[in-house]
């Protein structure tokens, strides 16, 4: 049995032998990730891409850490930018498992012309580009190659949602907090109203229409509120619109932080043409939401 100094001695022992093996032996660097040929991009520096697409080109830039769609500026959707870096961090460790070698196959693999062309770059500069082909039988793997090599790869990981450049603009119109909707001005064509929640004279707090003194029904117009507080474009079109036809409705939101307005147009195939003024960005919402939100008087009561 070990006394104390024999105990304190085996300690120290252990402890040598720890150092001396943390010494001694060298660092193992962990080995480069197989065939891949986007090991060596650093993704955080990357502030250009380039996608095309069935003859579809698209193109996001970096700009004081948030990323915008090409040509218009327009914010990209935050939740699909921060999938679309991390999915393309995890391609720079992965294994690139070779399937053929064979240029013929390329297109078998949608990793040639028919592919999605993607380009990085760095301050404008081309870094790295790669071919995004179909997704494997078992839904785990993507297809991958470049226009200058014969060879198509499989990389464990499934890319559809990260490039799904057609969902790639924000389509939020607004996302307000409900409890600082301070006022709602709705202004058609040939008439006008206000409706507010705040405190009256008498500190009682109610949905009613300002002029003339209207008490509204509070889930009928709060309805309508939730519509167009959270209100999201059932898509983005092209910017290049001159008017929004005949201009029916025009909405305007104060809160405890804003004021802006919606103008509400016409009818485009299923659904109607909006403009938000702050910004001046034409969306489409749908059918649905424009009923909800062309509201009367009448119809709040």
């Amino acid at each position: 049995m070990l006394n104390k100094k024999n105990y304190i001695l085996f300690i120290v022992l252990i402890v040598l032998l720890a150092v001396s093996w943390l010494y001694f032996v060298p660092y193992q660097k962990k080995e480069p990730a197989l065939n891949n040929f986007l090991a060596q991009v650093d993704i955080t520096d990357i502030n250009k891409i380039s996608v095309i697409q069935n003859d579809i080109a698209i193109t996001i830039n970096k700009n004081n850490g948030a990323w915008t769609v090409e040509p218009d500026n327009w914010p990209m959707e935050q939740e699909l930018a921060d999938v679309l870096i991390e999915k393309l961090i995890s391609l720079t460790a992965l294994d690139f498992e070779e399937v053929s070698i064979e240029p013929a196959k390329k297109r078998t693999f949608q990793t040639g012309e028919n592919g999605l062309q993607v380009a990085l770059y760095e301050d404008n500069e081309e870094v790295a580009n790669f071919v995004i082909g179909k997704v494997t039988r078992d839904y785990e793997n993507t297809y991958l190659s470049q226009n200058i090599i014969d060879n198509t790869y499989q990389v464990k990981e499934v890319l559809a949602r990260a490039f799904d450049i057609a969902n790639w603009k924000d389509k939020t119109i607004f996302s307000l907090d409900a409890e600082k909707v301070k006022s709602i001005t709705f202004k058609y064509p040939t008439y006008e109203f206000a409706m507010t929640n705040e405190p009256d004279l008498k500190g009682e707090v109610y949905w009613r229409v300002i002029d003339p003194l209207t008490r509204l029904n509070k889930d009928k117009t709060e309805e309508m509120r939730d519509t167009l507080i959270n209100l999201e474009a059932s898509s983005v079109p092209k910017q290049n619109l001159q008017k929004l036809g005949k201009n029916n409705l025009i909405i305007t939101i104060k809160t405890e932080d804003v004021e802006d307005g919606l103008i509400i147009g016409d009818l485009q195939g299923k659904e109607y043409f909006v403009k938000k003024q702050s910004t001046g960005r034409i969306f489409l919402i749908s059918k649905s939401d424009r009923n909800k939100l062309f509201k009367q008087i009448k119809d709040l009561r």
